[in-house]
């Protein structure tokens, strides 16, 4: 009998120390991250293609001819004038659209071919020549000195990110640059490197999601040590203090502290970082780490069944309604914060940084509903319209600004003499 209370002490030890190193490996390991980032990846691009029929913009040839028949339709339906006149010069389906198909089928389906759809809709092989550059801050390769030079284009730009890729196990300097070679520059302009499908990390990736069901298993050792030494309610509330918990950051705007949620789950604090970086990093992985806490959640659901002929079954039906209201509750608080953080840095962002954050976070949303569509916040995801909503306002008037600023550089930049008119001269 005297060795009881040094066996239940060794049990709760060990069934601790297997719960802390599945926290540190969700955290600092990443492979929460990891699984939220194939998750996004995946339905970024099933997204793309447009489900089984392959009807989206990045998926058959056929979907893009129906969205330009349409198109050619409404052209020619527009009363006359002159911007129908320019309309139907502009574009005609029997001229333009078997030229256009077959150059979209030589990208691969999914999110390049979706970003070539996309520039090819709004005219711009139509307009301009193929190499010709875009005029936003495409990063191809990564220099010491904080240099990039676009190849296609022949232009020579300053470095927009201030962090340099480190070396690890998902991929080197090398393999970034390789990836970032490989993609035309519409579609490193409209695609997040995140949601590409020839991701360094790809593989990788998909392990840690494929393997999530099977991740929680110290969760469950842990829990059933607890519960065979009746201390249910002490496991329930060292879980929660590890998993739910919060860290104390500096506001941004003041040297005030406040509570981060995301800032505890990442390991990171989201304060710090220029937008650029926020954009380029913070954000997709930020992302990434939500989706994977959603699906960790959803696998902690998985086989958890109440057996009405025991006598606790009331306080087993009370604890997983507990738990379940607990991770709720943290998943809306990260979801609230992602939104606050992406409102005040959109402000200085550009325009391409907005339209790859846009669909970020579309595909955000789509994955949060299938990784976990039992989550009491899916009710709730208003908060992540509204971030499209504020996303596109946003981006509404910085286009307006940018556009007033490169105007003003044409016109300044023009030396040109003015055209002399004759007195006899008639408009």
């Amino acid at each position: 009998m005297e060795l009881l209370p040094k066996i239940e002490n060794e049990v709760l030890m060990g069934a601790r120390r297997g719960l802390n190193r599945w926290f540190l490996a969700l955290r600092s390991g990443g492979d929460g991250a990891k699984a939220g980032a194939a998750a996004l990846r995946k339905c970024a691009n099933s997204m793309a293609v447009g489900g089984p029929g392959g009807l989206g913009l990045g998926g058959t040839a056929r979907g893009y001819e129906w969205r330009a028949l349409n198109a050619d339709n409404i052209i020619k339906r527009v009363d006359q004038g002159r911007v129908a006149r320019a309309s139907r010069v502009a574009y005609s389906f029997r001229r333009d659209c078997d030229r256009e198909m077959a150059k979209l089928e030589g990208f691969p389906e999914g999110m390049p071919r979706r970003a070539e759809a996309f520039a090819t809709s709004f005219g711009w092989y139509r307009c301009w020549d193929e190499i010709a550059k875009l005029g936003v801050e495409i990063v191809d390769e990564i220099g010491d000195k904080g240099m990039v030079e676009n190849k296609q284009a022949g232009q020579r730009a300053r470095l927009s990110l201030s962090f340099k890729a480190k070396n690890t196990s998902s991929g080197s300097v090398a393999s970034v640059k390789h990836s970032l070679k490989e993609h035309t520059q519409w579609s490193r302009v409209l695609t997040p490197d995140l949601l590409f499908e020839d991701s360094p990390s790809k593989d990788e990736d998909e392990k840690k999601l494929m393997g999530v069901a099977e991740s929680v298993h110290p969760v469950r050792r842990a829990e059933s040590a607890f519960a065979l030494l009746r201390r249910t309610a002490e496991f329930r509330q060292y879980y929660e203090l590890n998993r739910y918990g919060d860290t104390k950051i500096k506001s941004p705007n003041s040297q005030e502290e406040i509570r981060s949620f995301l800032s505890s789950l990442t390991g990171d604090d989201v304060s710090l970082g220029t937008d650029r970086v926020f954009f380029a990093k913070s954000l997709p992985h930020l992302c990434a780490s939500v989706v994977g806490f959603s699906a960790v959640e959803a696998a902690l659901e998985i086989g958890t069944f109440l057996d009405e002929e025991l006598d606790d079954h009331e306080s087993a039906v009370r604890d997983t309604s507990a738990s379940r209201d607990s991770s709720s509750r943290y998943e809306r608080n990260l979801i609230a914060e992602l939104g606050t953080l992406l409102r005040g840095r959109a402000i200085g962002a550009s325009l391409a940084e907005l339209s790859r954050g846009s669909y970020l976070m579309a595909a955000f949303r789509s994955a949060l509903k299938i990784v976990h569509p039992s989550s009491a916040t899916r009710r709730s995801d208003k908060e992540l319209l509204a971030m499209d909503v504020d996303i596109v306002m946003t981006a509404l008037k910085i286009a307006q600004e940018e556009q007033l600023k490169i105007t003003s550089k044409i016109v300044s930049d023009d030396r040109f003499n003015p055209v002399q008119i004759t007195p006899n001269y008639h408009y």
